[in-house]
């Protein structure tokens, strides 16, 4: 599943795009969820990873690949460390969401392999 965001420092708006696959490559989910008082585009990419691990969860999916194009965020969700940034909670959040696969990985990915996503989150918040 790719994730990414799309943010609006005017307004503090982001949005969560996501974008889902089966193992044979096909396409499973498009979805969109809107943020509001976001303080920062590192914490709209951080609401991006937690959007898709609640994805994965109401898909009822077992194994989850989450790829988004933040190194730092995606890091700090591979962690099991306790987080002292500024986006502790989500990733406490991410964490403790951890426990509902059996399989759950975080992966970066360059932006450019992240177009789909981009897309959807960008055109979402446009509107």
């Amino acid at each position: 599943m790719a994730g990414h965001e799309a943010y609006d420092n005017k307004t503090l708006r982001s949005v969560s795009g996501m974008v889902g696959w089966d193992l044979r490559g096909n396409l499973m989910v498009l979805k969109t969820v809107i943020h509001r008082n976001v303080p920062s585009p590192f914490a709209a990419e951080a609401y991006a990873c937690l959007d898709g691990t609640k994805l994965g969860i109401s898909l009822r999916t077992q194994s989850v690949k989450l790829m988004g194009d933040s190194r730092t965020v995606i890091r700090k969700c591979r962690e099991t460390s306790t987080d002292k940034s500024a986006i502790v909670a989500i990733i406490r959040d991410i964490q403790n969401k951890k426990s509902d696969f059996q399989e759950l990985i975080f992966q970066y990915i360059q932006r450019s392999e992240n177009s789909y996503a981009h897309i959807l989150a960008k055109n979402t918040l446009e509107k």
